[in-house]
């Protein structure tokens, strides 16, 4: 009733009322028709936005594709440099990712969201908008609105300039909004609307539509051959009518299959041959679940088609469909919710985005999981913490920080870290070795005395190729002084901590053309 009633109100407007540019108000019929996405295959079969549905391929592809659509988050970001975050405290951000209005979920706007598009070619959202804090036009809420009542106008206003309008049905009356406030995701078409993928598949469609009610004629009469009945006499028209009556309430129908028949009066019953299309149906129906996959933009399997993939894994398989299939249309979706959910300020100076979790959509398996965390966090592209967010673990202490391997790091940065390393060992021997001398007398004679002896040949093995690496000067000028501070710090019960830092300020510098002053280190191991 309603669309009776939008009817009747579209045609008593004038021709100088706002009206749909590509088809008048006042035919009505045709109106109505386009409203709903369809009509007459040339099969003879009608097919709308709902009667399409009804078609399998169809009801699992628009089913597939916006259920994929929905599943993927929708996130605001903030920029921050090169990188960015989520906003979770900007407008869109709740409004996208959790509830778009009060009585619906994310997930289930964006599979309206896709169902609509696919089917219809629009979808149209209403924008609540509100004064918070002082601050005019923040979206609240993204309402649906029905796209037999919703559509875009383009209308002359009196100095001759071109405004568009949105024009939709409000408690039975024609109200027009500003564009501001509609949220319109189009399909392919003019710029203005999107075309229906069941208008202009409506045939391919049809096809199917037909093909399946040509089976299911076929199962209910026996699913076998055409049969003739055939009296030697004559008989009367009333008669035989009654004769094919009783025939097929015998024989009609699977429960009613390879029953046995009596025929008197010296009737015979005679079988017509099955025709080419009655024995390559089920070919035909096949080659139609591919020219629908074709229409939307799917693999063919996809939709129950016997033809085997040639995707060696699922993670294949699922980035062909983001970037054949899907990639367009949430491209489409994101470019809509930058122009309607940020501000001018924020457009301006691209300080927020707007996009789709698509790694969401592309999750391998275990073992291609692991091996592909080990690539990314192994050459600092990933940390490990960020690795655990990925599989929804908490993140732990120590691992936010990116691995950096030895042979991608700076080459100065490389040798400072050899370097470092193996004079922290040395020490550490060093340390464990004084340790043992408890009397401060005995630890400085041991000092002075032994210390150098019983270590300066695993010193000089571990620290001579990596001052080689790192300086052109003699080694030996530095392993006396690692001695000499190591023994400055042990006589005034120091550690030794910072001892691996002095030394490679001094041999750095060396590299870089400061000279170490050579008579503070003219002691050596005799």
């Amino acid at each position: 009733m309603g669309l009776v009633r939008l009817a009747k109100n579209l045609m008593a407007l004038s021709r100088s009322s706002l009206e749909n540019p590509s088809t008048s108000l006042m035919n009505h019929a045709l109106w109505l028709k386009e409203a709903w996405g369809g009509g007459e295959s040339l099969s003879g079969v009608t097919v709308n936005a709902t009667t399409a549905l009804q078609y399998a391929p169809v009801w699992k592809a628009v089913n597939l594709i916006s259920s994929d659509i929905a599943k993927i988050p929708l996130l605001t970001y903030k920029r921050e440099g090169e990188g960015k975050t989520r906003d979770v405290n900007h407008p869109a951000y709740n409004l996208l990712k959790n509830k778009p209005n009060p009585w619906m979920t994310a997930y289930v706007w964006k599979q309206l969201l896709g169902h609509r598009v696919l089917l219809r070619g629009n979808f149209y959202c209403w924008i609540e908008r509100k004064t918070i804090n002082g601050v005019a036009g923040i979206p609240v809420a993204l309402y649906p609105l029905p796209n037999e009542d919703t559509y875009p106008v383009v209308v002359t206003d009196g100095s001759n300039r071109q405004r568009l309008w949105y024009v939709t049905r409000i408690k039975d009356r024609l109200t027009k909004l500003l564009p501001y406030n509609i949220f319109h995701v189009k399909g392919l078409g003019d710029g203005l609307e999107g075309q229906s993928v069941v208008s202009n598949a409506k045939d391919s469609i049809g096809l199917g539509m037909a093909t399946q009610k040509y089976g299911s004629v076929f199962f209910k009469n026996g699913a076998g051959y055409t049969v003739a009945l055939e009296h030697p006499g004559r008989i009367s028209e009333e008669a035989g009518k009654r004769l094919v009556e009783n025939w097929n309430k015998m024989h009609q129908g699977l429960d009613n299959a390879h029953k046995i028949a009596v025929l008197e009066e010296g009737m015979k019953a005679s079988t017509l041959s099955m025709n080419h299309d009655d024995a390559q149906f089920l070919e035909t129906r096949n080659f139609n679940v591919k020219e629908i996959a074709n229409w939307f933009s799917l693999p063919p399997h996809k939709l129950g088609d016997d033809a085997k993939t040639s995707y060696a894994s699922l993670e294949q398989e699922n980035q062909a469909m983001l970037d054949d299939c899907l990639d367009p249309w949430l491209c489409n979706i994101e470019a809509e919710c930058r122009d309607k959910l940020l501000t001018f300020k924020e457009k301006q100076n691209d300080s927020h985005i707007v996009e789709f979790l698509r790694q969401a959509l592309l999750r391998a398996d275990m073992k291609s999981r692991g091996e592909f965390y080990t690539k990314m966090t192994t050459n600092g592209i990933m940390t490990r913490n960020e690795v655990r967010a990925r599989e929804n673990l908490n993140p732990l202490p120590g691992l936010d920080e990116p691995l950096t391997p030895l042979n991608m790091q700076k080459d100065s940065e490389a040798k400072a870290k050899l370097l470092k390393n193996n004079i922290r060992r040395m020490c550490k021997r060093i340390s464990i070795q004084a340790k043992k001398h408890k009397d401060a007398q005995e630890l400085w004679k041991w000092l002075s005395e032994d210390m150098r002896t019983d270590n300066w040949t695993v010193v000089e093995d571990a620290l001579v190729p990596a001052i080689e690496l790192s300086s052109n000067e003699e080694p030996i000028l530095y392993i006396s002084q690692f001695f000499k501070e190591v023994e400055t710090r042990l006589s005034g019960e120091k550690d030794l901590f910072d001892v691996p830092e002095v030394l490679i300020k001094q041999i750095m510098g060396a590299e870089n053309g400061k000279t170490v002053d050579t008579a503070e280190h003219s002691d050596n191991s005799n």
